[in-house]
């Protein structure tokens, strides 16, 4: 939607003449969650003074009401991987009984884990499929 602003880097997994988007397998899914505990056990994550949102102090409050919510979930019982084991996944879209509650939200804690994992691999400079030198330049 936004590709066509000059300031603008679409992230395009799949080639620059790919699709937009980014892969969301299971197992990335589990590095993005991985970056995200990294990054706030070191205190390393911030809000930006200049945050951009028709009302910040309400998207802060949603964005930490999302946050406490999020956990570990473990797959129902008999649902397992290949080898056996029980699949784990993450949601803040189930309460603490374990059941899905359709009226949590969990879509800026996904945001805040795409945005951790993916400027860690812009500015590692490891996105095969970005001109750093223009993206730099």
């Amino acid at each position: 939607m936004l590709s066509d602003l000059p300031n603008v880097v679409c992230l395009r997994e799949t080639g620059k003449v790919g699709r937009a988007g980014v892969v969301t397998t299971q197992e990335r899914k589990m590095q993005f969650v991985s970056v995200i505990e990294r990054l706030l056990a070191e205190e390393a994550v911030t809000v930006t003074e200049r945050l951009v949102s028709d009302d910040p102090t309400e998207a802060l409050k949603t964005l930490k009401k999302q946050l406490l919510n999020y956990r570990k979930v473990n797959s129902e019982i008999g649902k397992t991987t290949a080898f056996g084991m029980q699949k784990i996944t993450y949601s803040g879209k189930v309460s603490e009984d374990g059941k899905m509650a359709h009226a949590l939200q969990d879509d800026l804690c996904i945001t805040l884990q795409l945005l951790a994992f993916w400027s860690s691999y812009v500015l590692q400079r490891k996105c095969k499929f970005l001109d750093y030198h223009k993206l730099f330049a």
